[in-house]
Parts: structure tokens; C-alpha cells; sequence
């Protein structure tokens, strides 16, 4: 029984863990997917430049366009990935919290159970004597 409580302990534990996963797991993605955004406006900003010379006006325009989206995704990806982040460190802590308080909760009833199985009943001692 003492075993059979762990193990549900564990289980519970591993649920309020997995819970979080998806908020880390976006906390994590969304700076990158800002930075491949990056990458990618800094990369049509030079396509631009190669594609037309320096001289014209309209690569001028190419130019701001691209670091225009190379930015706005920057922005966007932190916009992101800062609440998520601080969102995911709390939602950690409750998670650890609740994990400690239940270890704390079931520790006293887990010991009474081990120390009752091994005592013996007092049938079998009124009996022995």
C-alpha cells in the first residue's frame, strides 16, 4: 500500500510536470521562430541590394522593407516568448509547490501505514500471551 501511494504520488507529480511542457515549449520556440523571421527580412533586405545596385531609389525602399520585417518579427517573437517564459517559471514553482506540499501531506500517513504493517495486530498479541 505504502508503494502503491508512491507510486500514485509520482504519477501525479509527472501530470503536473507535463502540464507545463506546452507553455516551456513555447517560451522556447518563439524567439527562434523571431530570429528565422530575421533572418529572413535581413535576407530579402540584401537580396534587394544585389538584385538592383545601390543606385536607384526603389532599393532604398527594399532595403527599409526588409529590416522592416527583419524587426517586426524580432518584436514579435520576444512579445512572445517574455511572458511565456516568466508564465512557465511560475507555473514550475506552483507545480514544485504542490509536489512538496503533497510529499509533506502524505508523509505522515505513509509512515503510519509502514509502521502498522509491521507492528503486530493486537489480536495476535492478546493471543501470544
Amino acid at each position: 500500500m505504502e508503494k502503491a501511494l508512491e507510486d500514485q504520488m509520482a504519477k501525479e507529480a509527472m501530470r503536473l510536470r507535463g502540464n507545463v511542457r506546452g507553455v516551456s515549449l513555447m517560451a522556447a520556440v518563439a524567439p527562434l521562430l523571431g530570429l528565422l523571421g530575421t533572418v529572413v527580412g535581413i535576407s530579402q533586405a540584401f537580396g534587394a541590394v544585389a538584385h538592383g545596385g545601390l543606385g536607384r531609389n526603389e532599393i532604398g525602399e527594399s532595403l527599409a522593407a526588409g529590416i522592416k520585417v527583419a524587426m517586426y518579427n524580432t518584436i514579435f517573437g520576444l512579445i512572445v516568448a517574455i511572458p511565456a517564459t516568466v508564465i512557465a517559471a511560475w507555473l514550475h514553482a506552483r507545480a514544485r509547490s504542490v509536489i512538496i506540499h503533497l510529499g509533506e501531506t502524505l508523509a505522515p500517513v505513509i509512515e503510519h501505514i509502514a509502521g502498522s504493517a509491521g507492528a503486530p495486530d493486537k489480536r495476535e498479541a492478546i493471543d501470544a500471551a
